[in-house]
């Protein structure tokens, strides 16, 4: 990890000047991961700016929390001024989700999904949260503050929904008990944790809660959906619309109730786990998987 880290901050100190961006329907991981990137490269003075495009948008479910926890105002970048920069990719390493270019001046991206191959500069593992990855990439060189591990904690808890998935691994838990962090779990999940608002518009619930993958020339596009299980009685219309948006649709639906997460593909049900599974990037191979091998 420490070579690694050391040759990341060696091959940046080439560039003038960076600009540090997450995936344009941002959540905690992708706004904080950015912005302790952007800490840490600027502690070796690296020129770097933490960003957002005009266009970005904050995911419904994760708007509270970044508003709470939020330390810097990121740099907003018009989208018509992208070409004549160089920008750093944080929570992705697929162009189409933030800049929609793939020609574009990228020269690194740290991750923790699947790898697209589309940023030749790609550090990527498959951490609970970015914002772990980065911690463990860089801790033996620069000291992150009790701030800024709560940030990291914050990744971590948003992006398993506070340590209740399958994503959040024993490896992860020992990064995570490593933080020292001063946020309680439970608290904060009493605080922030909210299932998909069924009140709300169902297109606007789709289209806040969708991510497009590239994996294997093939475009997912993925809709996520929290609920318990009273909110099941929803699922064959939000299932049937999301079809109609979207092709080649990867529906998911969290049961908090009973712990279970159903999988549709192209508007059927494709598979049932038996615990939450939030991490795309599983789902996505067990998609492609189950394409060889049935066509589907």
């Amino acid at each position: 990890m420490k070579k690694e880290a050391l040759k990341i901050i060696e091959d940046l100190k080439q560039y003038d000047e960076l600009y540090i961006i997450g995936h344009n329907n941002t959540d905690c991981d992708s706004y904080f991961s950015s912005y302790l990137l952007y800490k840490v490269l600027k502690s070796f003075n690296i020129n770097v700016h933490f960003c957002i495009l005009d266009d970005y948008s904050i995911l419904e479910d994760d708007k509270k929390t970044i508003n709470d926890f939020s330390k810097e105002e990121p740099e907003v970048v018009k989208r018509s001024e992208i070409g004549s920069k160089k920008f750093i990719l944080v929570d992705h390493n697929d162009p189409s989700q933030s800049l929609n270019e793939e020609g574009l001046n990228i020269v690194l991206s740290i991750d923790h999904h699947i790898v697209t191959n589309k940023v030749k500069n790609t550090y990527s593992i498959e951490y609970t949260s970015t914002g772990l990855y980065i911690y463990d990439l860089f801790k033996e060189l620069y000291d992150f503050s009790l701030e800024e591990r709560d940030l990291i904690a914050i990744t971590v808890m948003t992006d398993s929904c506070f340590l209740t998935t399958s994503r959040f691994k024993e490896s992860d838990k020992v990064l995570f008990n490593e933080l020292n962090t001063s946020l309680d779990v439970n608290e904060t999940k009493k605080k922030y944790f909210r299932i998909t608002d069924f009140s709300l518009d169902m297109d606007f619930n789709i289209t806040n809660n969708h991510k497009v993958y590239h994996v294997d020339d093939l475009e997912i596009n993925r809709v996520m959906i929290k609920g318990y299980t009273e909110e099941k009685k929803y699922m064959d219309e939000y299932v049937k619309r999301s079809n109609e948006i979207y092709s080649n649709n990867l529906f998911i639906f969290n049961d908090f109730e009973k712990l279970e997460t159903f999988v549709y593909y192209k508007g059927d049900l494709l598979k049932t786990y038996d615990h939450i599974v939030t991490s795309s990037m599983l789902i996505t191979k067990d998609l492609i998987n189950e394409i060889k091998t049935y066509g589907l």
